[in-house]
């Protein structure tokens, strides 16, 4: 999610490797003509690659905090050392700030191999947890009610820890409460079937509908948010200049190097043990008009890169950032989707026409009916000042409520959550109690109410628009999104029918698409019914303290 030191990712080496610290100071020119070299690697498609991240729980007492030490013996067990462990496969094993656990796949050459490769991967390592008594658990956000605690002293996460609380609790949250599946696939070529422009613009349109149908994270501390994905929410109230998309229309290339030089700095790299804590306010741009301490290097812009996170980054890969972690290897199903509609040209047609009428659907009706129920207030989801209020637990009108996408009103029948009491009618979502390095702060009661008037504008850039907003709270249950969902979902399966060995992944598409999209449910509806049963909701290996 935010490593210190950039692992080994899918198509691309480090980003000390591919880029030698430099003293040579840059211009505007020069910096522009480098992010346009380096972040978009042109060539046939062929290989992909995979991240997940996972929460570390007890499995005998899941709600209890974790000691680093169990989580350093359990990778005692693993060759190599605790800080590098030598896994089957060869993925690259990181620690988030929170104490969770991310395998970064190497690039493999299409989903199946990948997927045979992380699952490999993946059982050593639920091995070697499991002798200290620990589980891997996958969730958008830490499903239980456990202090949050930054674990690493890294000099990069205490420069993001005081950059963040500028802007309120909600950086300290995405690094020590959330966790994520990325997937990475080639940037494309420069013209042609698989051009990058055309593979740029249909990852961000996927965006929404991958946020909707895997949406996983409806809890934080233990309660309802109101949110199917809060981990999407989270990241829609902070920093806009380092997590809005850049805008996916026209040349990737010089949008990108627009938004990076545009982007805050958010710590400067300095020896000696001097903190790395950035000015207030300066963007990179600056930094190369003489803003800084000193001037700015080749290095230090390849630094400032890697603390950008808009929901895809161009990585000389593309790097998709807003799907949410799932239970178990439940993200063999992303990887097959993303893999399929973006590998097979006939797929990517099809995706394309489901996605353009649902993105433009969407803007006509962004202004009008869909905005009175779009799931954000003049002071809730686009502006992050709040986005939940104190109302509700899991009630008749909640997310886990009898108008939900798993009842007799639901599936996918035409009445499905487009009733006067569907989920878009929020009067449901409960306070946020933020539990930072052991102290609460004030509840988080911003007004994520029914009704939004026009103040949900639909050309903002992702997250912040209603459509990822609407995806964010609604999942599955919204029609529109599971309509297009059910065309993507149905053309990657016939992708995968074309594509040799493929079988073990188009079986695992199809029973997800079965058991969620076709039902207008997520991940999330899982956690609300375990949470409505008095379960713990923590998917797989629960067990009481």
């Amino acid at each position: 999610m935010v490593s210190p030191v950039i692992p080994a990712r899918p198509h691309q080496a480090t980003a000390q490797q591919e880029s030698p610290p430099s003293v040579t100071p840059l211009t505007e020119a020069s910096a522009e003509e480098h992010l346009a070299g380096i972040c978009f690697k042109i060539g046939p498609p062929r290989l992909i690659g995979v991240e997940t991240e996972w929460f570390v729980h007890d499995s005998r007492c899941p709600d209890a905090p974790i000691d680093p030490g169990r989580t350093a013996a359990a990778l005692a067990a693993l060759p190599g050392t605790p800080d590098s462990p030598l896994l089957p496969a060869g993925a690259n094993l990181t620690h988030e700030p929170g104490g969770q656990v991310e395998l970064s796949s190497l690039p493999a050459e299409g989903p199946t191999r990948c997927a045979n490769d992380l699952l490999r991967d993946q059982a050593a390592l639920r091995a070697a947890f499991a002798t200290q008594d620990l589980r891997l658990t996958g969730s958008g956000t830490d499903p239980l009610a456990r202090e949050r605690r930054m674990q690493l002293a890294h000099p990069r996460y205490v420069a993001m820890e005081k950059y963040f609380d500028r802007a309120g609790p909600w950086g300290r949250i995405m690094m020590c409460g959330t966790a994520s599946v990325q997937v990475s696939v080639d940037a494309g070529t420069e013209t042609g079937p698989q051009a990058l422009a055309d593979r740029w613009r249909l990852v961000h349109q996927l965006g929404p509908l991958l946020v909707a149908a895997f949406a996983n994270s409806p809890l934080l501390d233990g309660r309802p948010t109101g949110y199917r994905s809060t981990r999407q929410m989270v990241w829609s109230r902070m920093d806009p200049s380092r997590t809005l998309a850049p805008s996916p229309d026209g040349d990737p290339r010089a949008a990108w190097a627009r938004y990076v030089l545009d982007a805050k700095v958010l710590c400067v790299q300095r020896p000696d043990g001097r903190p790395w804590t950035a000015p207030a306010g300066l963007t990179f741009r600056d930094w190369l008009r003489g803003a800084g301490e000193r001037p700015a290097t080749l290095a230090d812009l390849d630094y400032h890169r890697t603390t950008l996170f808009p929901p895809v980054r161009p990585r000389g890969h593309l790097e998709l950032r807003m799907l949410d972690a799932q239970p178990g290897d439940g993200w063999l199903t992303p990887l097959a989707l993303v893999g399929a509609l973006l590998d097979d040209p006939v797929a990517a047609d099809e995706a394309f026409a489901a996605l353009e009428r649902l993105h433009s659907l969407d803007a006509v009706t962004a202004r009008g009916a869909v905005n009175g129920c779009a799931g954000a207030h003049a002071r809730g989801g686009a502006n992050g000042l709040g986005g939940v209020n104190d109302r509700a637990d899991v009630n008749d009108r909640g997310s886990a409520n009898d108008f939900g996408s798993a009842n007799d009103r639901g599936g996918v029948n035409a009445k499905a959550s487009a009733n006067a009491h569907d989920q878009r009618n929020v009067h449901h979502s409960t306070s946020i109690h933020h539990s930072v390095n052991g102290h609460r702060t004030t509840n988080v009661r911003g007004s994520m109410n029914a009704r939004v008037g026009a103040h949900v504008d639909y050309t903002v850039n992702a997250p912040r628009n209603a459509l990822w907003q609407r995806a964010a709270v609604l999942g599955m249950a919204d029609p529109e999104l599971r309509r297009a969902a059910l065309a993507c979902f149905g053309a990657a399966e016939r992708a995968l029918a074309r594509s040799e060995g493929a079988e073990m992944l188009r079986e695992r598409l199809t029973a997800f698409a079965e058991r969620y999209p076709a039902r207008g449910r997520c991940p999330a509806d899982d956690q609300l019914d375990a949470l409505r049963t008095g379960a713990l909701p923590v998917p797989e290996e629960a067990a009481p303290c």
